[in-house]
């Protein structure tokens, strides 16, 4: 809702008003951008928040989000939390050691629940 945003002004992230787009299915997509370098986000600060109204028809239950962050972040932003590890490995061609392939992964691993998450991964890297 057009100004919601601003109501929570002393708890949000930002009092700003978001981009409203539509992406290619026709859904409404939020964007706040911030300005300088965005907030702290430490495993040791407490979880920050942007709280706003929707109003409209259709389907609003669940939790949506996508934060975009940067390396130092990765491991405490976002529902998916671990170690961040980098995994490479070299293919070789059968009967010989010239490399063919490198992938790279990047990947989280939870060290309560022994769960690895692969969050990305290339082929031949530049």
């Amino acid at each position: 809702e057009l100004g919601s945003a601003v109501i929570f002004s002393e708890d949000n992230v930002s009092p700003d008003e978001p981009d409203d787009t539509l992406d290619g299915a026709g859904a409404h997509m939020l964007v706040w951008g911030f300005k300088g370098s965005g907030p702290e986000v430490s495993e040791g600060e407490p979880p920050r928040t942007q709280t706003f109204y929707v109003n409209g028809e259709g389907g609003q239950d669940g939790d949506y989000t996508w934060v975009q962050a940067v390396r130092q972040d990765i491991g405490v932003v976002g529902e998916v939390i671990g170690t961040l590890y980098r995994i490479t490995a070299d293919a070789t061609r059968p009967g010989d050691t010239e490399i063919t392939t490198k992938v790279v992964a990047d990947a989280l691993f939870n060290e309560e629940t022994g769960e690895i998450r692969i969050i990305v991964w290339q082929i031949n890297p530049q």
